[in-house]
C-alpha cells in the first residue's frame, strides 16, 4: 500500500491538472454537440439546437410525447416483459393523433433526427469507457427509437442494470437510468435535453479522467516495483 500512497502523492498535481482540463473539455464538447451535432458512425447528426428551433418551444411537449409514444410501441414488440408507464394503447392513440395532425411531417422528420442525435449521444458513454460497444449495440437494437426521456425509463433494464463495464471507473450501475427523467414532470423538456447532453459528456469525461489517473498510478507502481523508486518532493 505504501507504493500506492507514494504514487498518489507524486501524481497528485498532475491528476488535478488533468481533471481541470477534462472538465473544461466536456463543457466545450457538449456545447459543440448542441450547436453543430455529434460525429458518429461516419456522419454528423443534426444539432440538437436546430431540432429545438424547428419544432419550436410551444410544441415541445407534444413533440416529446410523440417521441415517447414511438419508443413505447418498440418496447411492446421488443421488450414486452418490461412494465411501462405509458400503455401501448395510449401510445398508439398519440401517434395517430400527431401523425394525422397539422404537425405530422414536422414531428416525423425531427423525431428521426432526434433519435439519431440521442444514439450518438449515448455512444459518447462508449468513448468515455462508461459502457462497452457491445452494451451500446444491444441497447439500440432493443430500443431503436431511444431518446433519454421515456416514460419507461424507471422500469426498463436494457442490459445496463447491474452492469459495470470493465473499463469504467465511474461508479454508475446504470448510466441511462440514473440520468433518466420523465418529461411530463418538467416544464421545459428541450432545456432538460440540453442538460442531458452536458450530463452524458460530463460522465464520459470524468470516467476518462479516472482512467488516466489509474493508468498513471499503475505505471508508477510498476516502476517502483522494478526498483525505480519515486523520489520525494
Amino acid at each position: 500500500m505504501h507504493f500506492l500512497a507514494k504514487a498518489a502523492r507524486k501524481l497528485g498535481k498532475y491528476d488535478a491538472y488533468t481533471k481541470l482540463v477534462v472538465t473544461k473539455g466536456y463543457a466545450l464538447k457538449a456545447n459543440t454537440a448542441m450547436q453543430n451535432g455529434i460525429k458518429y458512425n461516419g456522419e454528423t447528426t443534426r444539432a440538437l439546437n436546430d431540432i429545438i428551433k424547428e419544432v419550436g418551444e410551444e410544441k415541445q411537449h407534444d413533440f416529446i410525447e410523440y417521441c415517447i409514444a414511438k419508443r413505447i410501441l418498440d418496447m411492446k414488440e421488443l421488450r414486452p416483459e418490461i412494465r411501462q408507464k405509458m400503455s401501448p394503447e395510449e401510445a398508439a392513440e398519440l401517434i395517430e393523433k400527431y401523425e394525422s395532425g397539422a404537425d405530422a411531417e414536422l414531428f416525423k422528420k425531427n423525431q428521426k433526427d432526434f433519435v439519431k442525435y440521442n444514439h450518438a449521444l449515448l455512444h459518447v458513454l462508449v468513448d468515455g469507457g462508461v459502457i462497452t460497444e457491445e452494451e451500446f449495440q444491444h441497447h439500440i437494437k432493443n430500443d431503436p427509437n431511444f431518446v433519454p426521456l421515456a416514460k419507461v425509463m424507471d422500469d426498463a433494464d436494457f442490459g445496463f442494470n447491474g452492469i459495470q463495464a470493465a473499463r469504467s471507473i465511474v461508479n454508475v450501475k446504470s448510466p441511462i437510468k440514473k440520468i433518466g427523467t420523465s418529461m411530463r414532470e418538467v416544464k421545459n423538456p428541450f432545456l432538460e435535453m440540453q442538460k442531458r447532453t452536458a450530463e452524458y459528456y460530463a460522465l464520459a469525461s470524468r470516467n476518462k479522467a479516472g482512467q488516466i489517473f489509474v493508468n498513471e498510478i499503475a505505471g508508477a507502481i510498476d516502476k517502483m516495483a522494478n526498483g525505480d523508486m519515486i523520489k520525494k518532493g
